[in-house]
C-alpha cells in the first residue's frame, strides 16, 4: 500500500507552517486544520454534516487523523482525562468522566448554536451536536481574505491511507493527488474552492507516493513541532510499520529510552550567566542540568571553529582486510589492521547532536551548555546558526513558543547529516531550534583571554549575574591568616572592598574561588588567592593592596605567618 513519501510530507509541513506566519492576525493553523480536516473525514465517511456527532465520533475522527489509538490520544492525569473540543478545536480537561465532557463541549458550543453554525438534535440528547452548512463560513471567516494552500494540505491531510480510507496507488503526481482530495470532500465545488487554493505550484521532490509510511511514533513526533496538541504516551505510539535499517540506526544515538526520560525543564531557555571568578556559575548550569535526561557541554577557547562546535568532515582510517599480505610499520612490526586507506566522514560537534537529540524527543529538555564562551570568538563558532537564537514568543509571532523565529539554510554536509537522522525540517535544507532546546552559557568578561561579545550575539540572550556578595556555603571555614585566623566570607569580603574601584568587579573574589578543603593550607591559599590577586587582578597596582614589594615576599610573608602582606 501506498502513502505519502517522507519528502512530500516533510515539504507540506514546512509550506503550512510558511503560510501560517504570514496569515492574517489571530488566525490559527491549528484551528482551520482541524476544522477542515473534520469536513473532510465527513466526506471519506460519507456523513452529511447534518448527522449528530457525539464525544465519540469526535474522538475517533481525531485519533485517525493524528494517526494514533483512542489510548494514546486521551491523556491520562491522576485518573482524568483530556477531551477535544471540536469548536474551539483545543483540549479540556474532563473532572467527572464523558457526561462532564459533553457538558464542558456544550458550554463551549453556545456561541456558535446561537449564530446556527451547529445545533443540538432534540432526538438525541444534549450529548451530541451536528453542522449546519454555516460551518463552512466559520472557516472562511478565521481565513479572512487568505486561502490554504491545496497542494500542501493534500499531502498533509491524506499522508496515511490506513487511517484516512483513500488509496493511493494510481497517485503519480501532485495533479493527481489534489483531484483526490477534492473529491473526499463532501462538499460543493464552490465552497471548497472559497477556502483552498487549488493552483498547484511546483513540486520539488520527484515522488508524491512512496510504499515506506510513517509509524505512528514519527507522526506524533512530527505533530508535535507543527501544532501544540497534547498527548499521552507520546513515544510509546505503536509503530505502523518496519522502519528501514538506516533510519533505526541512525536514529538510535539520539533518542532517549524511557527510563531516562526527565519530561521539560522550567528553567531559562537561553541563559547568559556572568559574574567574577568563584560565583558559581558552572555548579549552577550543572545543578539545571541533573534534572534533564540529556546535557552537552563545550568549553570555548581562542583556537574553537565552527566546525568544533557545530559539525564539519574529518579524515578517518580505514583499513583493507581479507589478504594475505602482511603490513608492516616503521619498527618493522607487522600491523594488526590490514592496508590503511583515508576516507572522510561528517562528524556533528556539540551543538548539532543537542540539536537532534532535542527534535527526536520532543517531550525532553535538552540542554547545551558552553563554558566561558568569551574565550572563543563567539560570532564565528555560532556561525549562521547565531540567527537561530531568535526565540519565538509564540502567539505573537505566529510560532510555537521556544522555536527559533527565523530559519536558516543549513550547508550541504549538514543537511545530509540531519536527513539521514530524520529530523525535521531537513528535507527542506532547513533548521530552527526547537522549543525544547536550551543553551546555557557561562562568561567572565575580565578573563585574560577573554573577547568582546558584540550587542547582536549579546542581545538574543536571557542574562543573570551572580553576585560576589553572595554568602559562601562554608563562608565560617576559619582560614590562616598572619596575625589572626579570619572566616572565609571575612577575609574576601575584605579583600573585595579595597577592590572596589581599583579594577571591574569581574576580578573580584567570588564565594567559591577557593574550594572548602584547600582553606587550611596556607600554601595552597598563598599561590592560588595572592597569586591571582597579584599578577591577574592588580598587576602593577598591586601595591595598593601589598605590603610587599614582590610577590615572592608576599608569599613568604604569608606562608611562614610572620606578618600579614595584605592590606585589609
Amino acid at each position: 500500500m501506498k502513502g505519502i513519501s517522507q519528502e512530500a510530507l516533510n515539504w507540506a509541513v514546512g509550506e503550512l507552517k510558511t503560510w501560517s506566519s504570514s496569515e492574517p492576525p489571530g488566525k490559527r493553523l491549528k484551528q482551520v486544520i482541524y476544522r477542515l480536516f473534520l469536513l473532510r473525514q465527513l466526506g471519506v465517511t460519507k456523513t452529511p454534516m447534518s448527522t449528530p456527532l457525539t464525544t465519540a465520533d469526535f474522538q475517533q475522527h481525531c485519533a485517525r487523523f493524528l494517526r494514533v489509538s483512542k489510548d494514546d490520544l486521551t491523556a491520562e492525569t491522576g485518573g482524568k482525562s483530556y477531551y477535544f473540543i471540536p469548536t474551539t478545536c483545543d483540549w479540556a480537561l474532563a473532572e467527572g468522566g464523558s457526561d462532564w465532557a459533553v457538558g464542558t463541549m456544550w458550554t463551549r458550543c453556545m456561541t456558535w448554536s446561537e449564530k446556527k453554525i451547529i445545533s443540538w438534535p432534540e432526538d438525541t440528547g444534549a450529548r451530541s451536536i451536528r453542522f449546519s452548512a454555516d460551518y463552512i463560513k466559520k472557516i472562511k471567516e478565521e481565513l479572512g481574505e487568505a486561502k490554504l494552500p491545496g497542494l500542501p494540505l493534500a499531502v498533509f491531510l491524506l499522508r496515511d491511507p490506513r487511517t484516512t480510507g483513500i488509496k493511493l496507488d494510481t497517485v503519480n503526481a501532485p495533479q493527481s493527488l489534489v483531484d483526490v482530495f477534492r473529491t473526499s470532500f463532501n462538499l460543493g465545488e464552490q465552497a471548497l474552492e472559497s477556502i483552498i487554493d487549488f493552483d498547484v505550484k511546483p513540486f520539488p521532490f520527484k515522488s508524491v507516493v512512496s510504499t515506506t509510511v510513517q509509524s505512528a511514533a514519527e507522526m506524533v513526533t512530527l505533530l508535535k513541532h507543527t501544532f501544540p496538541f497534547q498527548f499521552a504516551n507520546e513515544n510509546e505510539a505503536k509503530p505502523g510499520d518496519a522502519l528501514d535499517e538506516e533510519y533505526s540506526r541512525g536514529m538510535a544515538a539520539y533518542r532517549i529510552p524511557v527510563p531516562e526520560r526527565r519530561g521539560i525543564s522550567s528553567q531559562p531557555l537561553q541563559l547568559l550567566v556572568h559574574g567574577c571568578p568563584g560565583t558559581g556559575k558552572s555548579f549552577l548550569l550543572r545543578t539545571w542540568a541533573k534534572e534533564l535526561a540529556r546535557t552537552f557541554t563545550v568549553v570555548f577557547h581562542p583556537e574553537t571553529t565552527y566546525g568544533d562546535f557545530v559539525g564539519v568532515y574529518r579524515p578517518l582510517s580505514i583499513f583493507r582486510d581479507g589478504d594475505d599480505a602482511k603490513y608492516l610499520d616503521e619498527a618493522g612490526n607487522v600491523r594488526e589492521h590490514g592496508e590503511p586507506y583515508m576516507t572522510y566522514e561528517f562528524v556533528p560537534g556539540p551543538l548539532l547532536s543537542a540539536y537532534c537529540t532535542a527534535w527526536l524527543n520532543p517531550n525532553e529538555s535538552v540542554a547545551m551548555i558552553v563554558e566561558e564562551i568569551s574565550r572563543g570568538n563567539a560570532s564565528l563558532v555560532f556561525g549562521d546558526t547565531l540567527q537561530l537564537l531568535d526565540r519565538s514568543e509564540g502567539a505573537l509571532d505566529g510560532f510555537e513558543a521556544g522555536i527559533s523565529t527565523y530559519a536558516i539554510t543549513a550547508r550541504a554536509e549538514i543537511t545530509a547529516f540531519l536527513v539521514r537522522n530524520r529530523v525535521p525540517l531537513a528535507e527542506h535544507g532547513l533548521m530552527r531550534f526547537p522549543p525544547n532546546l536550551h543553551i546555557w552559557a557561562t562568561m567572565n568578561r575580565s578573563d585574560q583571554n577573554a573577547r568582546q561579545l558584540d550587542a547582536a550575539f549579546l542581545r538574543r540572550w536571557e542574562k543573570r549575574h551572580l553576585s560576589y556578595k553572595t554568602p559562601s556555603v562554608y563562608g565560617a571555614t576559619k582560614v590562616q591568616v598572619p596575625g589572626g585566623d579570619l572566616q572565609w566570607d571575612d577575609l574576601r569580603g575584605r579583600i573585595n572592598a579595597v577592590l572596589v574601584g581599583l579594577v571591574p568587579e569581574d576580578k573580584f573574589v567570588g564565594p567559591y574561588f577557593l574550594p572548602e578543603k584547600r582553606l587550611s593550607d596556607s600554601m595552597a591559599v598563598a599561590e592560588d588567592l595572592l597569586g591571582y590577586l597579584w599578577n591577574d587582578v592588580l598587576k602593577s597596582r598591586a601595591k595598593d593592596l601589598f605590603t610587599e614589594s614582590t610577590l615572592t615576599d608576599a608569599l613568604e610573608a604569608w606562608i611562614s605567618g610572620n606578618r600579614n602582606p595584605l592590606k585589609i
